[in-house]
């Protein structure tokens, strides 16, 4: 029996995290079925559910898994099982909600204790359709915040789509450099090789770490 061949070169495990109804699965599900129409209604994520959706990064045929993490508070003993293999992380608060944003600090302190600190983050301020005098969380506030964390930061709306597929590109770009940047493609063969010669016919939950970053410094 021959073995299936696989239709990508990397995966990496991406975690969204936040308070509940700050819209992570609909982050989701706007970003792997972008030709649905808009669901307002979702029930509550229980548990962790997750989805694999393939983009190119350079080249490079990337595999995001990406997982669900429920916000409530009787899900915050998330075991380091759920969190073990994580490359990139979008850490999500609902602008129009003051608390979701107060509460990053718990998700960036549950971050360094599950060792999240150095890989790839970025804060998104989610549900940027709503008319903006609705809004508890403006625009400057949620820049500096990520500013002060070293992160890059997206305004995004599920219902719209806007900076969706730009976000998880952003990330997906980011985790591909951190982890693998010599990775390219060898034109002449139509196969990925590494800078050094060796070939990566395909990798899953690949090990290095950044050096540094200035994610997660939280007291």
């Amino acid at each position: 029996m021959s073995s299936q061949t696989k239709d990508y070169d990397i995966t990496y495990k991406v975690l969204l995290i936040g308070e509940t109804a700050v819209g992570k699965t609909s982050l989701i599900r706007s970003y792997s079925k972008p030709n649905e129409s808009f669901t307002p209604s979702l029930l509550p994520t229980y548990g962790v559910d997750f989805v694999n959706v393939k983009t190119i990064v350079d080249g490079v045929r990337v595999r995001l898994q990406i997982w669900d993490t429920a916000g409530q508070e009787r899900f915050r003993t998330l075991t380091s099982m759920h969190f073990r293999g994580t490359k990139g992380v979008l850490l999500v608060y609902d602008i129009t909600n003051a608390k979701s944003f107060d509460q990053l600090k718990y998700w960036l302190k549950t971050m360094n204790k599950h060792d999240l600190m150095f890989e790839e983050v970025i804060l998104v301020g989610n549900k940027c359709d709503f008319e903006e005098r609705s809004w508890e969380v403006d625009s400057h506030t949620g820049e500096e915040f990520a500013r002060q964390l070293g992160l890059k930061f997206y305004q995004t709306s599920a219902k719209t789509k806007a900076n969706v597929h730009e976000v998880f590109q952003e990330l997906a770009k980011n985790m591909k450099y951190a982890n693998h940047p010599d990775l390219v493609m060898d034109e002449d063969h139509g196969d990925f090789d590494l800078v050094d010669g060796f070939t990566l016919k395909s990798l899953d939950y690949p090990q290095p770490k950044r050096n540094s970053s200035h994610c997660c410094n939280v007291k």
